[in-house]
């Protein structure tokens, strides 16, 4: 009898300990709450991955769209495209969720980033205007976040369509607000390794 009731203690201890566990478990943070660190990154739209069996990501080229913009668009994404690379920079140590979004191609030997004016998104000459600045937003999946323009606190976010592209083979990328749908959530991922160019490799 001593031995059962010795065995029944030991068996309640660890279903004690089992409960404790998952309750842990619980209550601590999801993956997706930790914000990427700084670095080079492909960036997926969460909508646009796996469409008509490609996965698309944000690029840019050197087409001047105005005022010294260049345009954003989604393309089939590709590692050994320069443009489709985005150094991450937080803006300090204190907002892990804001960041710049510096691209790796220098056009023009020019340090580009991502930016916006409200509805349209491009590139524009890196700079210490507030609408160079995007905070990562809340986490949708296991790694997408909204990108949000940080001036704004919640809109307008970073969004993309394939309905009446402005250059062929590729999608439109805007800012909206509105609903958070799955266009609007976007995944950091380093899909091989970067190439070489010139003029390359400027952050911040």
């Amino acid at each position: 009898m001593t031995v059962r009731i010795g065995r029944l203690r030991a068996l309640l201890a660890g279903l004690l300990a089992a409960v404790a566990t998952l309750a842990t478990l619980a209550v601590a943070s999801p993956a997706q709450a930790a914000y990427p660190s700084n670095g080079w990154y492909m960036i997926v739209n969460d909508y646009y991955d796996g469409f008509n069996d490609y996965t698309y990501c944000l690029s840019t080229n050197a087409n001047d769209i105005g005022s010294n913009t260049h345009a954003v668009y989604l393309a089939v994404c590709n590692a050994n495209t320069p443009a489709q690379w985005w150094y991450s920079q937080r803006t300090s140590s204190t907002f892990t969720d804001i960041v710049h979004l510096v691209n790796y191609q220098n056009f023009g030997g020019k340090v580009w980033e991502l930016s916006q004016n409200g509805t349209k998104a491009y590139t524009a000459v890196s700079s210490s205007s507030n609408t160079h600045v995007w905070d990562l937003g809340d986490a949708s999946t296991t790694s997408g976040k909204r990108l949000v323009q940080a001036l704004y606190g919640g809109s307008p976010a970073l969004s993309a369509s394939h309905n009446s592209p402005d250059i062929a083979g590729t999608m439109n990328v805007y800012v909206t607000s509105g609903a958070t749908v799955a266009q609007h959530y976007w995944r950091y991922e380093v899909r091989g390794t970067r190439p070489s160019c010139s003029p390359c490799g400027a952050a911040r």
